[in-house]
């Protein structure tokens, strides 16, 4: 008999510095984001992509199911389970807010950007909800040639525009990017996808 190999490997474990890109190209059935060799996306195949800047803490992803659990009467315990729902989300607090391009971005169907003589501006009120293709993407530690990336395919802010202003502090605005399907997609890979080069 033989012992069990371990996990510890902390070339596995994430300490680097994150870029969030929003505006990207939804890749095709089985194919992924097309990375430049710098690790950002290719302007060919990404022409509208916009970087959000610098973040006060790094970025968070996030992706969790919720489940539908079946029991009966005979067993104390479920006996059966399927997914009833899921959330996918990559959060932030962004403090760049003076970019209205992100401003806009971060206020679907609500503002309008504009540019009156000598200004930028946003104005609110309704319109059609426009979502946003976005994604965490970060150099390898093994590798700096390589990288890694949280891809969501279609996601609209769900925080608004929220900031504080401050003379000791930057007025920076929480956001977090909420998935939503693309049900014309496979159903294994309608929300995005978290994949890394090798």
């Amino acid at each position: 008999m033989a012992g069990t190999a371990t996990g510890w490997d902390t070339l596995e474990v994430i300490q680097t510095q994150a870029q969030i890109w929003a505006s990207l190209a939804i890749p095709g059935a089985g194919a992924e984001l097309t990375l430049y060799t710098d690790g950002t996306p290719d302007a060919t195949a990404n022409p509208s992509a916009k970087h959000l800047g610098h973040t006060a803490e790094g970025a968070s992803l996030l992706v969790k199911p919720s489940y539908n659990e079946f029991s009966v009467d005979e067993s104390p315990a479920p006996f059966k389970r399927n997914v009833g729902g899921m959330e996918i989300a990559i959060a932030a607090n962004l403090v760049q807010i003076e970019d209205f391009d992100l401003a806009e971005l971060l206020l679907p169907g609500v503002a309008t950007q504009s540019a009156p003589s000598g200004k930028k501006k946003l104005t609110f009120g309704l319109k059609a909800v426009t979502y946003t293709s976005i994604a965490i993407i970060w150099p390898r530690e093994t590798d700096s040639t390589k990288f890694g990336a949280f891809h969501i395919y279609r996601a609209a802010n769900d925080e608004g525009l929220a900031a504080e202003f401050g003379r000791t502090k930057m007025a920076g605005a929480p956001v977090s990017f909420k998935g939503h399907a693309i049900t014309s997609r496979a159903t294994a890979d309608q929300y995005g996808a978290y994949w890394i080069q090798t």
